[in-house]
């Protein structure tokens, strides 16, 4: 893992993410291209049917079509509705599908949820 130099930040994709994330902190990721950073995005949504969120996915990805920028996607059931995870290349990215898009689809559909934005540090796969 490459270890971020005090008093560096990284520039390019996520320069605004500092305002977005409190105690963020740039860190560089392991195999990533350098200055680099994912975004990830968790929905938990109290109360959320899986026909809602089914209606969101219909508008804004239909035929489970990854929007620019959207690296991966799941959702599941949990105890109080659905929970949905993403992995976004930037805080622009994200924030430019939530503006042209999701936005208007989640009031739509009557969902009122804040999302919780994390920095990615590492990640792994089978």
């Amino acid at each position: 893992m490459n270890e971020q130099r005090p008093g560096s930040e990284p520039q390019g994709l996520c320069d605004d993410a500092p305002s977005r994330l409190p105690g963020w902190r740039p860190l560089r990721t392991h195999g990533a291209r350098e200055g680099v950073i994912a975004i990830g995005v968790i929905f938990e949504g109290a109360g959320v049917s899986q026909e809602q969120y089914q209606q969101v996915l219909n508008e804004v990805a239909g035929g489970n079509t990854l929007a620019p920028g959207l690296l991966y996607h799941a959702a599941g059931v949990g105890e109080d509705g659905l929970v949905v995870f993403e992995v976004w290349e930037s805080q622009e990215a994200v924030q430019q599908f939530f503006e042209e898009q999701l936005g208007q689809a989640l009031q739509r559909a009557n969902i009122s949820v804040q999302p919780k934005f994390v920095q990615i540090v590492n990640t792994m796969q089978a």
